[in-house]
């Protein structure tokens, strides 16, 4: 048994949760894997390396980057070396295992996907004496004959070669994952106080077949087996002087999550209004926070709260006028996801990603689609007020194209890793981006030229936030704290202690506080100009698990699977009660401050009004267009960004 030194020991972890290809399904618990295993690794007191020896890949577009960042990683390994995969996993022609990427396209895995095969040929390359790789994807068992004749390695898969691996609908993690991660962050009960990875793979074996998921397999050669992935947090807070051991975890005590993801169906019953905060309401018997789901549908209202727009599944996208509640059109757009889709122009006008390397505008009021753009875009934002759209190409620069004629302007260049967000700031005069190389990057809009770089980002855009007007960022650290840096400098601002492992940062309209959740379920806000936390929301039977940032002091708070409080004021007390909330995917409040728009995980759209709590039924059927005889003008396609992602400068949206 031997701990890896941290000096000569690296850890990559890669992570696929999103996919361009409809018959790829996006894997939304993966992005938590990642994330929460990087914390687990490089944890100061129990993990095996420092964060700087650590290096993580979420959604990487193609194969090449992967392969590039483990080839360097193993080349400076000279102790122990370690490889997670989780994401699709896939079959060639010769039988082998292929890693599935964002771009992953099944009739051409050749060049779409990472082979196995070569990640062995880059392990056996690496000076390491001991290589541990860690597989969460189907078919991940074929791994192991691949690497049988290898020495001085550890294969941990979470099935066996002609198994698929399971990703419960509305769990946190994948299940092997999920069960990893426990184990790391609560330990063994009764084991050593170091955890080897034969430990982990014997303790995983037991607890996941006791929940009916697919049995993890295993294979060891040389001394491998006896390598250390962390040390047992059990071990490290039991009492010295009583031999009573905390109580164990029965895994067969444990409700089984749903094993094969299942079709969604549409509610049957009526969404329920909002109600005053007096009224009486049911309370949780399990306070855990609720899962997080993907993003679908989106929701974004225009700046006059006059029009919603909401991007669904398929490439539906609905247009509602929110006055008449009347829907104007259906646009059959093809876009890659509902995050491919960005509102513009005073919200009239719609810039699209499509699954054909194209993005689309189209004008909201009639329907029509005005202009195409022969580029791809991992993410996409639109110029407040002149004719630009900003996209992210996948070799990890951003281009500025004119949305009239469809030429590129000019390319901005710097990020290292795969470009997360990318948005313009509010008085359109520069462009934000954060990367996955844990920097953020503002360029000048007019000459490109790069102002400023904040570096020491975490990698999680749900752990940043920024405000562009009042000049700041912050982000978590590795210890717990939030560190606040100068947009304008880059240099730190201030430390925030909060003593815990943060889910969500988020900036209040006005630019003043930072809104924090932690994984326990508590909210607090803390003044950004003096440290101190000005707002401690007090304890609920039923933790939160998501906010909301609306306008003014508005803000709303999801508990569980259960309602959701809109709340307000100097002291954050309850305004309204929203019981539809088990059916809440996305959420966004209305500039204005006078609706709330909720998408269903059945991909329905309801509306609330605000003001007296109402349910306001949006029409299923387009409204009838008069045929325009004429065209009356071109229509510049300029639009307002979209300031979904790591902005909060204004009204954010949240998924649940």
């Amino acid at each position: 048994m031997r701990l890896p030194d941290p000096r000569r020991s690296n850890v990559v972890i890669i992570g696929t949760s999103r996919y361009r290809a409809a018959d790829l399904p996006d894997l939304p618990g993966v992005w938590n894997n990642v994330n929460q295993l990087k914390t687990l690794f490089t944890d100061p007191r129990h993990g095996i390396v420092p964060d700087t020896r650590c290096r993580t890949i979420l959604d990487p577009i193609g194969m090449v980057e992967v392969y590039r960042v483990l080839q360097e990683q193993a080349k400076a390994a000279t102790d122990t070396l370690l490889f997670y995969f989780a994401g699709h996993g896939e079959i060639d022609d010769r039988s082998g295992l292929c890693l599935s990427m964002t771009d992953t396209d099944r009739d051409a895995l050749a060049v779409s996907a990472l082979r196995f095969e070569s990640v062995r040929e880059l392990l056996n390359k690496s000076p390491a004496q001991h290589r541990i790789v860690i597989l969460d994807c189907c078919f991940s068992g074929r791994a192991l004959h691949t690497a049988a004749a290898d020495d001085g390695i550890y294969v941990l898969t979470a099935t066996s070669e002609t198994v698929k691996a399971e990703a419960p609908v509305g769990q946190t993690y994948t299940a092997f994952s999920g069960e990893l991660i426990r184990l790391l962050r609560d330990g063994v009960d009764g084991g050593p106080e170091m955890l080897t990875i034969d430990t982990v793979y014997r303790r995983l074996r037991d607890v996941l077949s006791a929940k009916d998921f697919p049995k993890p397999a295993n294979l060891a050669t040389g001394s491998a087996a006896d390598i250390v992935i962390g040390r047992n947090r059990w071990a490290a807070r039991k009492p010295a002087a009583s031999p009573v051991r905390p109580a164990a975890v029965n895994p067969v005590a444990l409700k089984p999550a749903v094993s094969k993801p299942v079709p969604l169906k549409p509610a049957v019953s009526k969404p329920v209004p909002l109600k005053p905060a007096g009224a009486p309401r049911a309370r949780a018997t399990n306070p855990k926070p609720a899962p997080k789901y993907g993003a679908l549908p989106r929701l974004m209202f225009s700046p006059d709260s006059g029009t919603l727009v909401a991007a669904g599944p398929g490439g539906l996208i609905r247009v509602w006028d929110v006055a008449s509640r009347r829907m104007r059109h259906r646009l059959p757009c093809t876009m890659l996801s509902s995050a491919h889709c960005v509102l513009g122009l005073h919200g009239t006008a719609l810039a699209v990603t499509g699954r054909d390397d194209a993005i689309s505008v189209w004008n909201v009021t009639d329907g029509r689609q005005r202009s195409r753009i022969d580029a791809s875009g991992n993410a996409v934002a639109c110029h407040p007020t002149r004719p630009l759209l900003a996209a992210v190409t996948r070799d990890f620069r951003i281009n500025l194209w004119n949305l009239r004629g469809g030429e590129r302007i000019r390319t901005l260049s710097g990020h290292t890793g795969a470009v997360s967000r990318v948005s313009f700031s509010p008085d359109g005069t520069k462009v934000l981006s954060t990367g996955q190389d844990g920097t953020l990057r503002i360029w000048e809009v007019s000459t490109g030229r790069r102002r400023t770089v904040v570096e020491g980002l975490g990698a999680s855009p749900r752990r940043i936030a920024v405000h562009a007007e009042a000049g700041w960022v912050a982000s978590t650290l590795p210890d717990g704290r939030i560190r606040l840096f100068s947009l304008a400098s880059g240099n730190r601002m201030n430390d925030l202690p909060t003593g815990g492992d943060i889910v969500e940062l988020h900036s209040t309209h006005d630019g003043r506080a930072l809104a924090v959740l932690d994984s326990t379920g508590r909210i607090r806000l803390y003044d950004v100009t003096t440290g101190r936390a000005c707002l401690r929301l007090p304890a609920d039977p039923e933790p939160a698990s998501r906010i909301l940032i609306g306008p003014g002091r508005m803000f709303a708070t999801v508990a569980g699977t259960g309602p959701i409080q809109i709340r307000g004021g100097r002291d954050g007390e309850v305004l309204h009660v929203l019981r539809d909330g088990g059916n809440a995917r996305y959420l966004r409040f209305a500039p204005d401050g006078r609706h709330l728009a909720l998408g269903g995980r059945d991909s329905s759209v309801r509306l609330y009004d605000l003001r007296d709590g109402r349910y306001l039924p949006l029409r299923e059927k387009p409204v009838a267009q008069p045929v325009q005889q004429k065209r009356a003008r071109v229509l510049e396609t300029a639009g307002l960004n979209d300031r979904s992602w790591l902005t909060r400068w204004g009204i954010g949206p949240i998924e649940l």
